[in-house]
């Protein structure tokens, strides 16, 4: 069976959720939900993604984030990843973790937004594992619904704006239980990937499902090519941009070109198409290298406010010269 595509693009909401491999536990202990939440930190920095709300369970979760870099499948990949290295670390076990491909469903943010939310944060009263949902400690919903300090990296607001704010209009809202719209929904066999009204189906779908792809490639391959410059391509573009010669870029030893060589490696690490062996092979180095350099460069933008949007800028230039065709 051909898999669904993944629909994505800058500012994009999703409901994702995954579960353990032929529903095992995903988390034996406090231990492991509280790595897997310091992961959600991990990836709304590495990432630029936003964590609306969240509910760990035993054996699944769920997550309501919102990408502004149309990278579902980077963010993803990387959380789900190291969070099956740390917990088989932890329990000395090997192998894979979850079912296989997490499930997103792409958000009509104004008019489903809520409904989700509610339906994520009712999640332990439903299973009965929680009479009530404000007090279960593994869920955003408790930072809803009380002065808690919630993390930073936890937005709150644009839920709350749709009661001016007002966290008792929500809880109000919550406590109603889940929308019979909602369960049915969720309770398919097969539940949709996008969840919207009809014109809001009708303008993604248009938008950024490919349509007349070859027989004889695979889709996927297809769309990433579609979606994504390749690494000269990428070169290319710094290149013209800073306008400098493409060897002084490529070259370590050149440190006058710093910046122009880490802003590469910052959208080679943006770029699903390849691996990280093989976007390290293209710049010479190893790829523990190129992981370093990458950290190291989003830890200066975070301390500089001028150099990230500049960053930002030759970002959009870059991928708005790419159809925007999800995965």
């Amino acid at each position: 069976m051909v898999r669904p595509l993944r629909i994505q693009y800058d500012g994009a909401f999703y409901h994702v959720m995954n579960r353990g491999l032929e529903r095992r536990k995903i988390f034996l202990n406090n231990k492991h939900k509280k790595t897997f939440i310091d992961l959600l930190s991990e990836i709304c920095d590495r990432f630029n993604v936003e964590v609306h709300s969240y509910c760990l369970m035993d054996n699944h979760y769920h997550l309501l984030l919102r990408t502004h870099l149309s990278n579902l499948n980077l963010v993803m990949k990387y959380l789900n990843g190291v969070y099956t290295l740390r917990f088989n670390r932890d329990v000395k076990r090997d192998g894979p973790l979850f079912r296989g491909r997490y499930k997103s469903i792409l958000i009509d943010k104004e008019n489903y937004l809520l409904n989700v939310s509610r339906y994520i944060h009712k999640n332990p009263s439903t299973a009965d594992i929680e009479k009530d949902d404000q007090k279960y400690p593994w869920s955003s919903y408790q930072y809803y619904c009380s002065s808690k300090i919630k993390p930073k990296w936890l937005i709150t607001t644009e839920t709350l704006d749709f009661f001016n704010g007002s966290s008792y209009e929500y809880v109000r809202f919550t406590e109603k239980g889940v929308d019979e719209d909602s369960e049915k929904f969720y309770s398919a066999k097969n539940i949709r990937s996008i969840l919207g009204t009809k014109s809001f189906i009708k303008e993604v779908s248009n938008k950024f499902l490919a349509k007349n792809l070859s027989k004889e490639v695979s889709s996927r391959d297809q769309i990433i090519s579609i979606q994504y410059h390749s690494l000269t391509e990428l070169l290319e573009l710094v290149v013209k941009k800073y306008k400098i010669d493409s060897d002084l870029i490529l070259k370590n030893t050149a440190r006058n070109y710093v910046f122009e060589r880490s802003l590469l490696i910052y959208l080679f690490m943006l770029n699903p198409r390849y691996t990280l062996i093989e976007k390290a092979k293209f710049l010479g180095i190893s790829d523990d290298g190129i992981s370093k350099t990458y950290q190291r460069f989003l830890s200066k933008l975070k301390m500089d406010e001028v150099l990230s949007e500049e960053v930002e800028l030759v970002r959009r230039e870059v991928y708005e010269q790419c159809r925007s065709v999800g995965i």
